[in-house]
């Protein structure tokens, strides 16, 4: 999944895109639903039940009243979104028309497309000083950082792309299947982090994401792939702040990685924290 924006969007086209990025919010919403019960619900409770000492009978009770009540708005919001307008006019637009059926559902990011949309529409000065533009790397540049980290995991199960270029690159952490990608908008290289495609979703994979996205920003292709790294023991790593696995409030793993800024030449580490640590 990717986007390349070269101008400026029509406001008509914008519309489409508003909408279409809309709805594929919901297709995540989805994924989040349907791993209400298993990953919200069932497994907190079989990992209690597994480690009895760790736990206490009240804070996990009123955990899993608070993740069923949550799960209740979300559905609800859900079906709200459904039935909205905008949506339904999506579906009318289907269903008078004899589309194709596409092979990848989402060839497209539609939110991060919307969002290059607003940034073309407005005059950046960050954008026009020549102080803070970079020159984005060339291929052999990509392909030592790709290699380098290559050799420095060889526990993680990585597939290269085949092409010219190395990316994009599928990363496997664990239980958890990610893809990086490289994006091209308004003469700018960045790079994004998605769940890979055909792969199975979980909520725990979307708050990775999400964790991943809020923290990404200005990071280079070598700090974003050691970001994805350090999600290996994601199920074992405790928060460096409170020095507990879950979060004691909500009962998330501490998903957050926040940058500990590196010596020069050196490979960039990061502080897993809860939340409502950082």
């Amino acid at each position: 999944m990717a986007t390349e924006l070269p101008g400026a969007v029509d406001s008509e086209d914008r519309e489409i895109i508003a909408k279409l990025a809309k709805l594929q919010n919901m297709y995540s919403q989805i994924g989040g639903l349907r791993s209400l019960l298993p990953d919200k619900l069932i497994n907190p409770a079989r990992v209690a039940l597994e480690n009895p000492g760790g736990y206490q009978p009240e804070k996990l009770a009123t955990y899993l009243q608070t993740a069923a009540k949550a799960g209740s708005q979300d559905v609800e919001q859900f079906k709200k979104e459904w039935h909205g307008e905008d949506v339904r006019q999506l579906w009318h637009v289907v269903n008078a028309n004899d589309l194709p059926q596409g092979g990848d559902a989402w060839p497209l990011d539609y939110g991060a497309l919307l969002q290059d949309a607003a940034t073309n529409d407005r005059t950046s000065i960050t954008a026009s000083d020549p102080s803070r533009e970079f020159p984005p790397p060339n291929e052999p540049e990509i392909m030592q950082v790709v290699d380098d980290f290559c050799a420095r995991h060889p526990e993680l199960r990585i597939h290269v792309s085949d092409g010219a270029t190395p990316l994009p690159i599928d990363i496997q952490v664990g239980k958890l299947d990610f893809r990086l990608e490289q994006r091209h908008s308004a003469g700018a290289t960045k790079y994004i982090v998605v769940g890979k495609p055909g792969t199975e979703t979980s909520s725990l994979r979307h708050n990775v994401l999400q964790s991943i996205s809020e923290s990404q920003k200005g990071a280079g292709l070598a700090t974003l792939l050691e970001m994805i790294s350090s999600y290996r023991d994601i199920n074992t790593k405790p928060c460096e702040k409170c020095h507990k696995l879950f979060d004691s409030k909500t009962m998330q793993l501490p998903l957050i990685r926040q940058s500990i800024t590196p010596q020069e030449g050196e490979v960039p580490q990061f502080l897993a924290l809860h939340r409502d640590c950082k």
